[in-house]
């Protein structure tokens, strides 16, 4: 979650550039209202969305709002409201001049989280030329290797591998070496090689890369290789999976990700021994329920704030 919501804030600000007294062309001067928004992300989204929602209803900077509503979209994603999400990356496209060279980063960032929306609805084929437009419209190389790692992931989704790995192949050779992202680049072209090729031996590629993400302490790249890497043994060496998939569990919990502690309970309930399979399952169920309730919650309200913000509008 917070990657994604710190993208934004990476894009506009040009891969943290100096901060000056007086905000260059492209960073419109932040309202009391935005600054205490930012305050909140990562911590209580419920009141970043509040005040995001407030700079929407009085601001008079176009660009301004278009951000506000790129993070309110973002806020809603992660919370499971992807119908809403887009919604808001919809207006706030609308807020965009694509002549305006100030509005690139927050047009590739709605673009790109249109094309996350629409893999998180299992809708890969939209997903596409909304990476396309996320690429089309970043100045960034580093931006714009992230665009095109998601669509390549989409392009897997769909089962579009040859197109896939075309992409991991060309932004790989352009990626430093040991870092985060290169783990990245790695571990999804090797498992994507896999899936083209069950027997493809994927493990010394998918080994390296969760070598690397250990190195670097990225937490949310071990969480992805150690699925990666129970998808991989669960047929060739069972037990391994098992001992993976307990992996994925334990850093997800640890990163606070409920859909990936889901995903992980799955492969728990799939590969551990029948002693074990009822606990997983109950933790499962009790993880799904919250979840699910959780977000019911979240979507209700979203749609309370905008419409109290909008009524307190209209009454001043």
């Amino acid at each position: 979650m917070k990657k994604r919501l710190f993208l934004l804030l990476l894009l506009v600000q040009g891969l943290l550039s100096c901060q000056t007294k007086n905000p260059p062309p492209g960073k419109p001067v932040k309202t009391a209202d935005y600054k205490k928004a930012e305050s909140f992300l990562y911590r209580q989204n419920d009141s970043a969305y509040y005040y995001f929602n407030k700079v929407v209803a009085v601001s008079k900077d176009s660009l301004q709002i278009a951000m506000a509503y790129n993070n309110m979209a973002v806020i809603q994603s992660d919370a499971g409201d992807y119908f809403g999400s887009q919604e808001s990356l919809a207006t706030s496209l609308r807020f965009l001049d694509e002549e305006k060279e100030k509005n690139y980063p927050c047009l590739s960032s709605d673009y790109n989280e249109l094309g996350v929306t629409n893999v998180n609805l299992k809708n890969y084929e939209a997903a596409l030329p909304f990476y396309d437009q996320a690429i089309r419209f970043t100045r960034k190389e580093a931006f714009k290797r992230i665009f095109l790692n998601n669509k390549a992931l989409a392009l897997e989704k769909k089962g579009d591998y040859v197109g896939a790995l075309a992409l991991y192949r060309s932004t790989i050779s352009q990626t430093p070496k040991n870092g985060k992202e290169y783990a990245r680049i790695l571990s999804n072209m090797a498992r994507t090689r896999w899936l083209q090729r069950p027997g493809y031996n994927a493990a010394p590629e998918l080994l390296t890369a969760l070598r690397i993400r250990q190195r670097e302490k990225d937490l949310w790249g071990q969480n992805a290789s150690y699925a990666h890497l129970a998808d991989y043994y669960a047929m060739l060496k069972p037990d391994s999976a098992f001992r993976y998939a307990g992996e994925m569990y334990r850093v997800a919990r640890l990163i606070a990700s409920p859909d990936d502690q889901l995903e992980a309970l799955q492969k728990l309930v799939r590969l551990g021994p029948p002693e074990a399979i009822k606990g997983y399952f109950f933790r499962y169920q009790q993880l799904s329920d919250s979840l699910q309730a959780a977000r019911n919650a979240a979507k209700n309200q979203f749609a309370f704030i905008r419409y109290d913000v909008k009524k307190t509008r209209q009454i001043n």
